[in-house]
């Protein structure tokens, strides 16, 4: 009788790597914990494989830079070849490694939906008629956009030229320039202040703490996903006074890219600098690395559940208008362009084109422009001067 396999953790500099023969194969993923936390989880991990329970998913949640969760069973995978839910199937398993794992949740709401409106069992030369008398569900035009386009990448995927429904009366509401864009909605420097001496003034721990992460949003201007991420010994250059961005949680998993998959460098503004160095104090020898955590919990912050109660709190203390906590990235941008900041080095520091720079922020580039022209007319209109003529009345 061969002997036992065992899972033993073994320090590799900061991290602890398990040695794992699962399936056939051996596998060493690591992870940056604690020495009692890697005794449990080598514990649990053996009790797993003891008992023949150890599967794909657990591994993916407790390794998710190592194992890749397998794409969801949808119904449709037993389905003859010429049906619209094995079709569906086909794509999902095609395109599920692919996906950031923020965007799986969605990508396989989308798969039930079609199943479910349209049957797993309808063969091809059915669905025309079913998608003629159909209209996609949706609370707004995005998600009723995102499913569709779900529907298109099932249809090019299977070779079927079938249309897929379109908005009721979209041909309407087309113009050149395309839908209009909702305008972003910044907080003002006294909002910003008032929002951040809430929290400063608080004498909990849980405020101090979540002043100190808002501080570095409201100055930094860097994504939620992004701020979650950073950690002390990889994204702070305290030499050069800058955060390098370059990766960020996403699907509350750590991933090696940003949105715009561009890495980038932050200056650090002095009062982000202040808020780090008080942060520092807190979490820079914790065992998880993190530059932020849940105050109270230890763990590092990977969504914003936490965060918005107390948000809504202190905006509604302060009677600022609600607003999502995103809007400090945009009230970071808007005050580097208000201050004259070159919108070159704006969209560097905000990690996107300058393009989309111009695209959202149009009216803080302009501004003192704009002032100045309308400086022209009243001036002009104040001399008394005859519109139609261009003289002087008497």
């Amino acid at each position: 009788m061969g002997r036992r396999a065992t899972v033993v953790p073994r320090k590799r500099g900061q991290r602890y790597e398990f040695r794992i023969f699962w399936q056939g194969k051996p596998h060493r993923p690591s992870l940056r914990i604690s020495e009692e936390s890697a005794r449990k989880l080598a514990d649990r991990l053996q009790t797993k494989l003891d008992l023949g329970t150890l599967d794909l998913e657990f591994l993916s949640i407790t390794f998710p830079r190592y194992f890749t969760p397998a794409a969801p069973t949808l119904g449709g995978e037993e389905a003859t070849e010429n049906t619209i839910g094995h079709r569906i199937a086909a794509y999902v398993k095609a395109a599920w490694e692919k996906l950031k794992p923020s965007n799986r949740k969605p990508f396989a709401s989308h798969a039930r939906y079609w199943i479910a409106e349209l049957g797993a069992d309808t063969p091809r030369e059915q669905l025309p008629g079913k998608l003629a008398r159909m209209e996609v569900a949706g609370r707004s035009r995005k998600t009723r956009d995102t499913k569709r386009a779900f529907l298109r990448g099932v249809l090019l995927l299977a070779k079927w030229d079938i249309l897929v429904p379109s908005e009721p009366n979209e041909e309407v509401f087309k113009t050149r320039r395309g839908s209009q864009k909702v305008e972003i909605d910044p907080f003002s420097e006294a909002e910003r202040d008032s929002i951040l001496g809430w929290f400063c003034a608080g004498s909990s721990p849980e405020r101090q703490e979540w002043g100190d992460y808002l501080t570095v949003a409201f100055y930094s201007g860097i994504r939620p996903g992004e701020q979650y991420a950073l950690r002390w010994d990889r994204d702070v250059d305290w030499n050069r006074g800058e955060l390098k961005i370059q990766w960020a949680v996403s699907g509350e998993i750590e991933i090696h890219e940003t949105k715009t998959n561009c890495g980038r460098r932050v200056w650090i503004h002095p009062e982000a600098m202040a808020a780090l160095k008080r942060q520092r104090v807190r979490t820079l020898h914790a065992a998880h690395g993190h530059i932020w955590q849940l105050p109270g919990e230890g763990t590092p912050v990977v969504n914003q559940k936490a965060l918005w109660n107390i948000w809504q709190k202190a905006l509604k203390a302060v009677e600022v208008k609600v607003r999502k906590p995103y809007s400090t990235r945009h009230t970071y941008a808007t005050l580097l362009l208000m201050a004259g900041a070159n919108p070159d080095w704006v969209a560097r520091q905000m990690g996107h084109s300058v393009i989309t720079l111009r695209k959202h922020y149009a009216t803080w580039i302009d501004g003192p422009r704009d002032k100045g022209e309308i400086a022209k007319v009243l001036a002009f209109s104040s001399t008394g001067a005859d519109k139609s003529t261009n003289r002087s009345t008497k």
